[in-house]
């Protein structure tokens, strides 16, 4: 018996056994308009994991066809298959009673149907008279009188203005003329704003600028005080480097030296011993 059969049979068996428990409860199956989402989520769920025990069932069947038949497992393909139809059944009236309840349910009302309409709201009226180039100018004598004198006859108006003296005449129009002269120094109300923000921009900046400033200070300062300390960090480096040198030269000559004391030894020794052999030979030989 090949081993991945044996384990989807018992994998079968334990899903279905798991499905009956699921569908047996009668508190997750309560079909009313304060559980129905709850519900619909389960039989959801539910229904996906009998459409996978069907196919594992069926790939069973197809697995159990390379194998004689016998009447044990056809009996337990027949029940699997009996058992899943029946909890399909369940599961479907649980869905026919929640459609039934959707379709009785009064439609929810509509996120915007509640949202309050936009009041209306008048375009600000913009200060055109205030802020015209043309409002600066000083008007002609004829525009002034047009405008301040009262509407009457001429030859009403004739006889006054002739009794009158130069002087009068000169004072009343520049007394005319001055609230219109006057009209350019009410300043704006958006002008004024954009004073106040250039102002406080501007000391923004200057504050910056100080800041600025402080810290170009405090980094010199450090990089100076770290410029001494590399100095004399590169000073006792060379110092070190030359002592290491002398002390590298000095040992080189103690080495040179300690091996031709060595070669000379060696070599006086080999001598010795040599002359030792050489005059025992002498002297037994000319005995």
């Amino acid at each position: 018996m090949n081993v991945n059969p044996a384990h989807d049979r018992i994998n079968l068996s334990r899903l279905v056994n798991r499905l009956q428990l699921e569908v047996e409860k009668p508190d997750d199956w309560r079909v009313s308009p304060e559980t129905q989402r709850q519900t619909a989520l389960h039989a959801t769920a539910v229904g996906r994991k009998i459409a996978y025990a069907r196919q594992l069932l069926q790939r069973v069947q197809d697995e159990d066809l390379d194998e004689p038949q016998s009447s044990s497992r056809q009996r337990f393909h027949a029940s699997i298959a009996a058992t899943l139809d029946r909890l399909e059944d369940d599961v479907q009236e649980v869905e026919r009673r929640l459609a039934a309840l959707r379709a009785t349910a009064k439609p929810r009302p509509s996120l915007l149907a509640s949202l309050p309409l936009p009041r209306e709201t008048a375009p600000a009226s913009t200060p055109s008279a205030q802020t015209e180039p043309a409002a600066t100018l000083i008007p002609s004598d004829g525009g002034i009188e047009k405008d301040v004198l009262p509407s009457s006859p001429p030859h009403d108006i004739d006889e006054p203005l002739a009794l009158l003296p130069p002087a009068t005449t000169s004072s009343s129009k520049a007394h005319i003329t001055t609230p219109t002269t006057l009209l350019p120094s009410t300043t704006p109300a958006f002008l004024s704003t954009s004073l106040q923000t250039q102002d406080a921009l501007g000391a923004e900046l200057a504050r910056m600028a100080t800041q600025l400033r402080r810290n170009a200070e405090h980094f010199s300062g450090a990089l100076a005080n770290d410029k001494s300390v590399l100095d004399g960090a590169e000073t006792k480096l060379e110092e070190n480097l030359g002592g290491m040198v002398a002390q590298r030269e000095r040992l080189r000559d103690y080495s040179y030296k300690g091996r031709s004391t060595t070669w000379l030894v060696f070599i006086s020794v080999i001598v010795v011993i040599i002359s030792w052999i050489f005059m025992l030979f002498l002297i037994r030989f000319t005995r």
